[in-house]
C-alpha cells in the first residue's frame, strides 16, 4: 500500500472510530464519566502536571503565550483588580439549574476574553495581536462551524464560546462553558461530546486531508467556578485526552484575582506546534513557527 492510500485508510479508520465513540457517549445518561469508564468509551485519559509555567504535555501540540509578554504590556485603562471586580460572581451551588451554573462559568470566560482584547501599553489591540488562531468562518466545501458544539436550555447545558483555528494547521481550539458541577475524578459528558464532535468534524474537513493527527485544545469552564485545560488527539487507536486537575477561580470578594486566570489567558493565545503528519508540507514543528 503506498503512503497516500495508507494515510487515507488510517484517517478513515479514525473517523469511523470517532463515530463509534460519539454514538456511545451520546447514548449515556451519565453526567460525569470516571477514568475507567473513559477507557471503555474509547478514550485514553492522561492527567498532566506542570513543567515550569507551562503544562507538561507529551506530545505537545500547543505552546502558550510567554508570561513575560503579559508582564511587559500592562493594562492601559484599567487594573487587573478593577477588571476582576467587574467579573466577580459567586460560585454556583449544588442543585442550581444547569443554565445558572453555565452563567457562572460565563463570567470566568468573559474575564479571560477581556484580558485578551483590552488595550495595553504598547498594544492598542491588546494581546490578541499575538493570537495564532482566529474564529472559524464558513468556506464552501468545508464542514459548517459550531452547529454541533452547543446545547442550551437542556440539562446539562453547554456552549462553545470560541471555535478557533489557523487555516494553515490542523490544530483546533475551543473555549467551552459547561453547566455541570465538576470533579477531579471524572470528566463531564459535555467535555467528551465537545472533543469527539470537534475531532470528527476536523477529520471530515478536506483542508486537512494530509494530516493523520488533528490536535484539539479545549479551555473548559465548569461549575461551581472551576476550569481545566484539555489537549486531545486520536493516536490511531484511542482518543488521547491530556487533562489538568480542576483549577479554582473562586475568590472571596470583588477585586481578588483568581490564580488560574493568567494560565487560561496564555493558552487561549497559544500557537500550534508539533508534527501532525509526515505527509504535510506545512512544517508544523516547534522551531518552524517560533
Amino acid at each position: 500500500m503506498d503512503t497516500t492510500n495508507e494515510l487515507k485508510s488510517k484517517r478513515a479508520s479514525i473517523y469511523r472510530h470517532l463515530g463509534q465513540v460519539l454514538s456511545s457517549i451520546e447514548s449515556t445518561d451519565e453526567l460525569l464519566i470516571s477514568l475507567q469508564e473513559l477507557r471503555n468509551f474509547g478514550f485514553h485519559p492522561v492527567r498532566v502536571g506542570f513543567d515550569g509555567d507551562e503544562l507538561d504535555l507529551s506530545p505537545c501540540f500547543f505552546k502558550p503565550l510567554s508570561a513575560s509578554i503579559i508582564d511587559e504590556h500592562p493594562l492601559e485603562d484599567e487594573t487587573p483588580e478593577s477588571m476582576a471586580s467587574e467579573f466577580f460572581e459567586p460560585p454556583g451551588q449544588e442543585g442550581a439549574p444547569s443554565g445558572e451554573l453555565e452563567q457562572v462559568a460565563y463570567y470566568v470566560w468573559a474575564h479571560v476574553e477581556r484580558l485578551s482584547t483590552a488595550s495595553r501599553h504598547g498594544l492598542y489591540r491588546g494581546l490578541d495581536i499575538f493570537a495564532s488562531f482566529e474564529p472559524r468562518t464558513y468556506i464552501p466545501g468545508r464542514p459548517v462551524s459550531g452547529r454541533d458544539l452547543w446545547l442550551i436550555g437542556t440539562h446539562p447545558s453547554w456552549e462553545t464560546k470560541r471555535d478557533l483555528e489557523n487555516p494553515s494547521y490542523p490544530h483546533l481550539e475551543l473555549c467551552v462553558l459547561h453547566g455541570i458541577l465538576a470533579t477531579d475524578e471524572a470528566l463531564a459528558i459535555t467535555e467528551l461530546k465537545a472533543i469527539a464532535r470537534a475531532l470528527r468534524r476536523r477529520y471530515q474537513d478536506p483542508a486537512f486531508k494530509l494530516h493523520n493527527v488533528v490536535p484539539l485544545l479545549m479551555l473548559s469552564y465548569l461549575a461551581p467556578q472551576h476550569g481545566r485545560i484539555i489537549q486531545a488527539h486520536h493516536d490511531g487507536k484511542n482518543i488521547v485526552v491530556q487533562y489538568t486537575p480542576l483549577m479554582s477561580f473562586e475568590v472571596k470578594s470583588p477585586g481578588e484575582i483568581a490564580e488560574p486566570i493568567s494560565l487560561f489567558l496564555r493558552y487561549q493565545l497559544s500557537r500550534p506546534v508539533g508534527s501532525t503528519s509526515r505527509h504535510c508540507r506545512c512544517n508544523c514543528s516547534d522551531s518552524a513557527i517560533l
